[in-house]
This record gives C-alpha cells, sequence and structure tokens, in this order.
C-alpha cells in the first residue's frame, strides 16, 4: 500500500467496474443465450404482423402452424420475457454486491446505466422497430433505484413530478401512476424497514397507501370500471399488508416475496374488481355519462385504427416512412404499458436480486437442492398450471370474478416456468456444457444486448416492406427464421468474442455506466 492509499482506490474501482469474461457466472449467460432466442419466437409474430393483428393473422390456422403456435404458447410466450427480467434484476444485485460500501457510487453508475438502456431503447423504437422492451426496463430499473434507495420526501417530490409529467405527455392515466407510486412506496417500506416497530410502521403505511388509492377511485374517477380497479388495487394491498404482519424473513426472502407479490398483484387486483361490479350494486360507483362509456369502444377504434396504419406502413412503405410511423406512434405502446411493466417487470427484477443475495447464484453447488427442486418440481407443476388454467379460465368465462382469479394459475406457472429454465441452465452449466456443447449459447448470451438489437434490423429487413417484404408468413416458417437467424447470431457472437471481451453495444454500455472507455480487444 503506497502512502497516498493510491492501490486501494484502484482496488475498489476495479471492484466497482465491469465484469471480466473470467468472473462471470457462466450460468447467466447460457439462461440470456435461451431467453434470447425465446423471445425472437414470440417477437417475430409482431415483426411479421401488427402487434394488434391475432397470431393467425386474421385466418384459420393450418394443422401444422396451430401445433407450433400451441406449443409457442405454452412453452414460449410470457416465459422468456420473465426470465429475461429475472436476469436483468440478478445484474443489478451482482452490481450492488461490487460496490460494497460505495452505496451513491452506485447509484451514480446505475442511473447512468438506466439512462443510456433508455436511450438505446427509443432509437430502436424510431430507427429499427416500435415493439422495444428496453425503454421499460430502464424506467423500471430507475423505480428500482427509487424503492430501494430513496428517502421519503425526496419519493414523495418524485412521484408528483412523475404524475405530472404523464399527464402533459399524455401518458398512462394519473390513476395508474398514483398505483404504481403507492405499491413502490409499500414495496420499500417492506424492503427496507428494520427494528422493532417495523411491522406497525409497515401496517400504518399499507393501511394509509390504500385508503388512499380507494379515495381516488371514489372521488378522483368519474368512471366505474376505474374506480372499481382502484379498489381491487387497494383490497390487494390490504391482503399484502394482513401477509407482511407476520413475515419474519430476512432481508433476502423478502426480495422474493415482494418480487412475486409485485407480479401477481395485477391479476388478484382484476379478480377483486371483477367480483366487485358483480357482487355490489351500480349505485355504488360513479354514475355511467354517455363520456364513459364511449371511452372503451374509442379506445378499441383508435387501436384498430393504429393497428391498420402500422399494416400498411411496414409492409408497402419505405424506410423513411416506417421511421416516420414510429417516431408518431412508437412511444406509444412503452407508455401505455409502464404501468402494468412497472409492477410486472419490476417484481422480477426484486426475484433476481433474491437469487444473487440468498447465494443460489454466486454458490450453485451448495444450492443444488434449490435449483433441482426449482428444474424437477417447479417446471413441470408450472407448466400443469399454465396448461390447466387456461382451460380452467376458459371455461369460467362466464363468471368474470372466477375467471380473473383463476388467470393466477397461468401467470403463476410462468414464472414457475421461467425459474426452472434458470435451473436448467445453472445445472447444465454446473456440468461444463456453457464450455462445452452448448458454449455457442452462452456466447450469444455474453453479447445479448447487441444480438437483441441485431434480431430486429434483421427481422425488419427480412419482413418489412423496405426490405425482402416476407410480411404475413405463416407460424410454422416464422420459426424456422427464428432458428436460422439465432444460429447465424451465436456462431457471429463466438467469432467475436474470440477476440474481444464485450459485444459492440455491451462495451459502448460499460464506457457509458463506468465513466471509462473499457478495453475491448483480448491481448494475446
Amino acid at each position: 500500500m503506497t502512502s497516498d492509499g493510491s492501490a486501494p482506490r484502484r482496488a475498489e474501482e476495479a471492484s466497482a467496474g465491469p465484469v471480466e469474461s473470467g468472473q462471470r457466472v457462466k450460468a447467466l449467460d447460457l439462461a440470456r443465450g435461451s431467453a434470447l432466442l425465446g423471445i425472437l419466437l414470440v417477437n417475430v409474430q409482431a415483426f411479421n404482423l401488427s402487434k394488434l393483428t391475432p397470431p393467425d393473422g386474421g385466418h384459420r390456422l393450418e394443422s401444422v402452424d396451430g401445433i407450433v403456435q400451441w406449443l409457442l404458447a405454452t412453452f414460449v410466450e410470457n416465459k422468456f420475457w420473465t426470465l429475461f427480467s429475472i436476469l436483468f434484476g440478478m445484474g443489478f444485485a451482482v452490481m450492488l454486491e461490487r460496490a460494497g460500501a460505495d452505496r451513491d457510487g452506485f447509484v451514480a453508475r446505475y442511473l447512468r446505466r438506466a439512462l443510456a438502456l433508455a436511450l438505446f431503447g427509443a432509437l430502436h423504437i424510431v430507427l429499427i422497430w416500435s415493439g422495444d422492451i428496453l425503454l421499460n426496463y430502464a424506467v423500471t430499473a430507475a423505480l428500482l433505484l427509487a424503492i430501494l434507495f430513496c428517502g421519503p420526501w425526496f419519493g414523495l417530490a418524485l412521484g408528483i413530478a412523475t404524475i405530472a409529467l404523464m399527464r402533459l405527455w399524455g401518458g398512462p392515466a394519473p390513476v395508474d401512476m398514483f398505483l404504481l407510486w403507492m405499491y413502490s412506496a409499500t414495496a420499500a417500506l417492506y424492503l427496507r424497514l428494520a427494528g422493532p416497530h417495523r411491522r406497525k410502521l409497515l401496517a400504518m403505511g399499507t393501511v394509509a397507501a390504500a385508503i388512499a388509492i380507494a379515495l381516488l377511485g371514489a372521488y378522483g374517477s368519474a368512471v366505474p370500471a376505474e374506480a372499481r380497479k382502484c379498489a381491487g388495487y387497494a383490497i390487494a394491498l390490504l391482503i399484502a399488508g394482513g401477509i407482511a404482519w407476520f413475515d419474519r424473513s430476512d432481508a433476502a426472502q423478502r426480495l422474493l416475496r415482494a418480487g412475486v407479490w409485485f407480479f401477481l398483484a395485477p391479476v388478484l387486483a382484476a379478480a377483486v374488481a371483477a367480483a366487485l361490479a358483480q357482487w355490489t350494486p351500480a349505485t355504488f360507483w360513479p354514475a355511467t355519462t354517455p363520456a364513459s362509456e364511449a371511452q372503451p369502444a374509442k379506445r378499441r377504434a383508435e387501436l384498430r385504427a393504429r393497428g391498420m396504419a402500422e399494416n400498411k406502413a411496414m409492409a408497402e412503405g419505405s424506410y423513411i416512412e416506417g421511421v416516420r410511423f414510429r417516431a408518431q406512434n412508437g412511444f406509444k405502446r412503452p407508455i401505455d404499458t409502464m404501468f402494468m411493466l412497472g409492477l410486472a417487470a419490476g417484481g422480477l427484477f426484486l426475484v433476481g436480486m433474491w437469487l444473487v443475495r440468498s447465494g443460489a447464484a454466486r454458490a450453485p453447488e451448495r444450492h443444488r437442492k434449490l435449483w433441482r427442486g426449482l428444474a424437477w418440481v417447479g417446471f413441470p407443476l408450472g407448466t400443469l398450471a399454465v396448461i390447466g388454467g387456461e382451460r380452467w379460465v376458459e371455461a369460467a368465462s362466464a363468471s368474470k370474478p372466477a375467471a380473473a382469479l383463476l388467470s393466477l394459475l397461468p401467470e403463476a406457472g410462468a414464472l414457475s416456468m421461467a425459474l426452472g429454465y434458470l435451473a436448467f441452465a445453472f445445472l447444465l452449466a454446473g456440468r461444463g456444457a456453457a464450455d462445452g456443447r452448448l458454449s455457442w449459447v452462452a456466447a450469444s448470451g455474453r453479447m445479448a444486448l447487441t444480438n437483441y438489437l441485431m434480431q430486429s434490423v434483421l427481422a425488419t429487413w427480412f419482413f418489412y416492406g423496405y426490405g425482402f417484404g416476407f410480411w404475413g408468413l405463416g407460424r410454422t416458417w416464422q420459426a424456422v427464421f427464428v432458428l436460422a437467424v439465432f444460429a447465424v447470431q451465436a456462431a457471429a457472437s463466438r467469432w467475436w468474442l474470440a477476440g474481444h471481451r464485450y459485444g459492440p453495444m455491451e462495451w459502448l454500455w460499460r464506457w457509458i455506466t463506468y465513466a471509462r472507455k473499457p478495453a475491448m480487444r483480448i491481448r494475446a
């Protein structure tokens, strides 16, 4: 150690800096690569048809296409974006662990990371494809920072400012943003409170948030459905508070419980709202007006018109016309979904953090029972919940409360299957597959951001009118296209990483995050 302490500073900078290839958890790269394949298998429908068009393109599915669609709906849809979100939360936790006691430095670095991701997402939307997820992930990452580090007064000011900005921007209704704010505040209480008075403060905070949500629905909304929605979220929050009252788990375990609750809360709230609509008199809710009755039909008409315009622009228009359309309409989807993704993805981020904090990701050999249980018990049970739950929802469709409550099964099953896929990645990596026969999948996962964006470039040029124009391809041929693209990307990733430390976009992202240029090439 030198007298001026320079060596400790260098050591601290190294620990807070980017993860080098030799320090990577190879199972995570394997899982990211698998998630990239699964996400493209789902996204290819939106590349190939408007996001507002059914998977069959409005036509009857042929027998083979129907089988492929069922397999993908059962084993892929909602599972791999869930897995990717869990992996995102694991990356957050790894960065936080490496920061050590330097929490202020971590917050600054992660804010730069989130802002860079938001910029990548915005450019992705305008220049390439409007189905981007990066912008929503960036917003959710900022939300997670606020939950874990934000003080109460700053959180209050931030929430008010966000609601005002969204109102001016024409984004999600203030009701949605208020709900997200209240749920985030109670999650912060649950995760951060400690000491003998923790349960009392948490109970008071939960009740106060539930009352605020209920009052907003009663006096701040003139639409009956919106008022019932607020009541549903208020009751769901009270249920969570009641469960938390008896909770004596440690800090790591609370991450898991809060994450699962965030992920499933919208479904439970919807079930409560549907039950209230059926079991309470209409006079209990705000009076219906012609304007409120016309809103759903107007919304459906707007979505249909936007879908038809998108079909025309992407199937027949030039690249410049596509850019113009996306610049005008592309941000509506991520803004409209900000509330639901803020809850769902935010919950999955917390689940990912739990996997790191609990030691399951850092020392998988010590947690083989957990990984084996998730793989060989959780995955099959999740599959049964998805298949059976969807059938039960369909059978109970005449009863909206029952159907809404039963929809918890496929949602919980999707989470269980995503964790099962992650467990398979850890079990395979433990046997050396990430360095052996599946190294090409792991290589694509090391370049996940680059490959995700490149998938959009390749798919838009293949399907859109300004490229090869294969707009409207059948589901089976979509899957063949995806497998071919992924094989090319995996081979290209292995070739690139043989001489480089990072993918091109990963390198740029790290440069922005750590405010210093990382070495790109591997020196002999």
